[in-house]
């Protein structure tokens, strides 16, 4: 692995500082006022603010600290690096914007929009962290501690976790704290995988057809784009058979699909996301 230079890892630390930022004004205009539990350490602030009127970036703080001290008992430092920077800076920033409500006044009777919109903020900031291969600490940490120590799935034990804190806010602020949670869980989920994998800019399809060469013609003379044929075998009939594989720009996407039902109405066509093309034409 290419050693880092002492100016990106403090690019890095600043933009960790600026996600982190982000983030706490995240929790305290959005999160803690519509009472968002979807897991994680922002969650249990949440429910313990509500039951025990604890300060958030206290409670913040304490826990993020705790897990952290776990990770050193267990011997994984490599974990701690970027998250101790993360656990202590986060609770810190939670504090100075809290009061940001009164800065910038939001209606909440809107749930759905309060929802998508903190999602969206969620995602980017865990997206971007991870892609700077960097940690928030918190929750996360518990799942990266046990896969570690006995190989234990992080997404399972992590879903495992969050559900219980989820379960735990519909209890307390009632059934639909549960259902919103999904939705913000889901809303996250597609903005980290958009930031790390970024966004589809062509389209790969395979194609099986009984009118080959026309479908190659087509894409060869319509589209301009080039082809590669596999010859496979069905795994039903035992048919040999080709399956053309082709890369075209999203642009074209709709035009290659209806070109090849156009040929052929009975193709089997198989279309997937192509992140990133190297080589060819």
């Amino acid at each position: 692995m290419k050693k880092e230079t002492i100016d990106y890892k403090f690019y890095k630390y600043a933009v960790l500082t600026f996600m982190m930022f982000v983030a706490a004004i995240n929790y305290n205009l959005l999160i803690s006022p519509a009472k968002i539990v979807a897991g994680g350490v922002n969650g249990i602030s949440v429910i313990l603010e509500s039951i025990f009127n604890f300060s958030p970036s206290i409670t913040i703080l304490i826990i993020s600290l705790a897990i952290l001290f776990l990770a050193l008992a267990c011997s994984q430092y490599e974990i701690v690096a970027s998250a101790l920077y993360a656990s202590v800076i986060y609770p810190f920033f939670v504090k100075i914007t809290s009061v940001i409500t009164e800065i910038i006044p939001l209606e909440y009777n809107d749930m759905m929009l309060i929802i998508i919109f903190s999602g969206m903020i969620s995602g980017i900031v865990a997206g971007v962290t991870c892609k700077l291969n960097m940690s928030q600490g918190g929750i996360i940490l518990i799942s990266q501690i046990l896969y570690k120590k006995f190989h234990i799935s992080i997404a399972h034990t992590n879903l495992i976790i969050n559900s219980i804190i989820v379960i735990v806010g519909g209890i307390v602020f009632g059934i639909n704290n549960i259902m919103y949670a999904l939705i913000f869980l889901y809303v996250s989920k597609i903005f980290i995988d958009k930031i790390i994998l970024g966004i589809s800019q062509k389209k790969i399809f395979y194609i099986t057809t009984t009118e080959q060469k026309k479908i190659e013609n087509y894409i060869k003379n319509v589209l301009e784009a080039g082809y590669t044929i596999f010859n496979t075998k069905g795994g039903f009939l035992r048919k040999k058979q080709a399956v053309i594989m082709t890369t075209v720009p999203t642009r074209d996407y709709f035009k290659l699909k209806e070109g090849i039902h156009e040929i052929d109405d009975k193709a089997f066509i198989v279309i997937t996301d192509s992140y990133q093309v190297k080589g060819g034409k």
